[in-house]
């Protein structure tokens, strides 16, 4: 079985499950305290319906922006601690479909 982070229901990016996993991990744990009402709408599938995927599909503008603060750094906490296992090609496909997304500003 696969994961994969869906940006909106043309775009997302698929990966293996350990991948998946890792990546899940280093997002959630980005979340500010604030941020938890995203953080729940994003992870739903996964946590309440075990799902490999996260979904972001509904979330609006600002919701989105959010969870790319979380995405961004995730990236930098799974580059600090070097132990996790989400290479560089799938962050940069993630961040190419992350910004790919209308409610995306730079």
């Amino acid at each position: 079985m696969a994961g994969s982070m869906v940006f909106s229901n043309e775009n997302g990016v698929g990966m293996s499950t350990f991948q998946f996993r890792c990546f899940a991990r280093l997002v959630r744990d980005a979340f500010l305290p604030a941020e938890q009402d995203v953080l729940e709408e994003v992870f739903d599938p996964f946590d309440g319906g075990a799902l490999n995927y996260l979904y972001a599909a509904d979330l609006d503008g600002d919701k989105y922006l959010i969870l790319c603060g979380a995405i961004n750094r995730a990236h930098v906490a799974g580059r600090e601690s070097g132990g996790e296992l989400v290479d560089e090609g799938l962050w940069a496909e993630i961040f190419d479909a992350m910004a790919a997304d209308s409610r995306y500003q730079k």
